[in-house]
């Protein structure tokens, strides 16, 4: 039983193909060309200043543009302040504690 386990491993090992060098060098070669074509590169170095390098082909969008900032909500009683609170119950933006009594009292 163990002769032929370990003759089985053995013909496994002998028939594993072997890279060469050349077809490293070649894979290697082909990972390079396609890395130089899509990746951002960045180098920072303390002798020279820092670089960055895009491929050639890079298609360059435009950011979006900005969006407004929100206004704040007011106050759903006074309208004058913005809201500091929710009510509970109703589930209105109220500035203080003075307006939240006033929604209790409606």
């Amino acid at each position: 039983m163990q002769t032929a386990t370990i003759k089985k491993l053995l013909n496994k090992q002998t028939s594993k193909r072997v890279k060469t060098d050349e077809e490293r060098k070649e894979r290697r070669a082909e990972i390079d060309e396609v890395r130089r074509h899509t990746m951002v590169r960045f180098v920072s170095s303390t002798r020279a200043p820092s670089s960055v390098s895009f491929p050639d082909n890079a298609a360059w969008k435009l950011p979006a543009p900005a969006v407004p900032y929100p206004s704040p909500r007011l106050c759903h009683v006074c309208k004058l302040e913005p809201r500091r609170y929710v009510h509970r119950l109703a589930n209105v933006p109220v500035c203080s504690l003075a307006c939240y009594n006033q929604v209790n009292a409606v």
